[in-house]
């Protein structure tokens, strides 16, 4: 049991997919915006200026409905088979982490830092909640994933269609 799963259990499965959400976002724009900073003085990479083209309904689909669905049953697979392999839940959800930010930093590198930080925050959601119900283990980690690439997308339309 990870320290922190008492105080989820008493704040409920809603709140806590808010909650995550928000502490996914708010932790991978830090750490974006640390290495875009970071990047910007040393040059280790072109600017990251977003995805190509123009957002629409397969934006908003790919991101808010399939993503979230298909990576959090893949990142579920992959953190049981880490454990299974004897890793303990932490080093799975760590080493998790990092193959997910290794797969998005094929898109640009600096997606790298983001990713890692709301993967590792999916994949404590899955174990906290898995235990009580595993449809639950689900929703905690795919829920906050689908409200963190909502908002990703608001500001990508923002950013487009503002003029």
């Amino acid at each position: 049991m990870l320290p922190w799963e008492p105080s989820l259990a008493r704040m409920g499965l809603k709140r806590y997919c808010a909650c995550a959400a928000l502490v996914a976002l708010t932790g991978s724009a830090a750490l974006f915006g640390l290495a875009a900073f970071l990047n910007h003085l040393c040059h280790f990479t072109a600017p990251f200026h977003g995805p190509e083209g123009r957002p629409g309904a397969g934006t908003v689909f790919g991101a808010i409905l399939f993503a979230p669905v298909v990576e959090t049953a893949l990142l579920i697979g992959l953190l049981k088979l880490l454990v299974r392999c004897g890793l303990s839940e932490t080093a799975a959800v760590t080493v998790s982490a990092i193959i997910w930010g290794l797969l998005h930093g094929t898109q640009h590198p600096l997606r790298f830092f983001g990713t890692v930080w709301s993967f590792a925050v999916f994949g404590y959601g899955y174990f906290s909640w898995h235990r009580r119900q595993p449809r639950r283990g689900f929703a905690a980690a795919s829920v906050p994933h689908a409200l963190l690439n909502t908002a990703v997308t608001v500001a990508m339309f923002i950013d487009e269609y503002s003029g």
